[in-house]
């Protein structure tokens, strides 16, 4: 705990415009100088090590920065980010990472290790965004078991009379293209998004798995469409695997005594919530 590492990476309009065509949008309507879209910085700062110092599972070595724990398999569980000011395509910025915290817990498949990362953006105009980052580190996957889900905590019936419906508002199907793309454009190396095999064989999937930072876009970009104006933070928790070529409807309704704040959720092909998430707009 208390590690820290700093870095600096350009927000390129060439990487913007290639998260473009994976969400869909025309790569065009992006220049320099143009304020970076909401939760595009997933582009920024991607894992620099080199191809002989990774994992077999396709991840960088830990030690250097995230620890070594003794655990082989690691999982990006959830987020939150802070939004201070925008940055903007074209200009560099900063980051300044340190490791909060690690604390143990025993899951259903085993020893588990959670480790929480605070990353602050600083840009040309100051403190852009500071994003709470934790990843699960697991024991070694057993043949045909897959990650552990986070179960759902069960609600009152009050609670469920006073809280809305979601209401589905877009259903997309995951390619191997997406997340091919996506993990390119992110240089994430993590065999389960484009080894179909070694998902299946080593991890215990039933497939390719679904990049979690696409499901936060997909997500993200729908939440856009319902309000107006910045948006203070936003957070998400991945709460169990999706698949590719498996239909996911994208879900929102109005958080419950909050007007400011829409509640968004990925739902799999079988009903489960596979992603939640949360967006609070700033005050108007």
């Amino acid at each position: 705990m208390g590690r820290t590492e700093q870095a600096r990476d350009r927000v390129s309009l060439e990487q913007v415009r290639r998260l473009a065509t994976i969400l869909d949008f025309d790569p065009g309507l992006f220049s320099d100088g143009d304020v970076l879209p909401l939760g595009w910085h997933v582009v920024l700062f991607p894992p620099m090590a080199a191809i002989g110092s990774l994992g077999r599972d396709g991840h960088p070595p830990k030690g250097s920065f995230l620890p070594d724990l003794g655990l082989p398999r690691r999982m990006f569980a959830g987020r939150r980010v802070e939004f201070h000011a925008p940055l903007r395509i074209g200009e560099t910025t900063e980051r300044h990472s340190r490791i909060a915290d690690v604390s143990f817990r025993e899951g259903r498949t085993g020893h588990m290790a959670f480790v929480t990362i605070t990353h602050d953006l600083v840009g040309a105009g100051g403190s852009s965004l500071t994003e709470t980052q934790t990843v699960v580190y697991r024991e070694a996957a057993t043949k045909g078991k897959a990650a552990p889900e986070k179960a759902a905590g069960k609600q009152t019936s009050s609670q469920q009379q006073e809280q809305p419906e979601f209401k589905v508002h877009q259903v997309v199907t995951p390619s191997p293209m997406h997340l091919f793309r996506y993990s390119a454009v992110t240089f994430n190396a993590h065999r389960i998004h484009y080894d179909a095999p070694y998902a299946r064989e080593v991890e215990g999937y039933p497939g390719l798995v679904v990049n979690g930072g696409l499901t936060v876009l997909w997500l993200t970009e729908l939440a856009k469409t319902l309000r107006n104006g910045p948006v203070a933070s936003a957070e998400f928790s991945n709460r169990k695997a999706l698949h590719v070529d498996r239909p996911i409807r994208l879900e929102s309704r109005p958080a419950p005594g909050d007007p400011r704040t829409i509640d968004v959720r990925a739902v799999d092909d079988t009903g489960a919530t596979a992603t939640e998430g949360r967006l609070t707009w700033a005050s108007e």
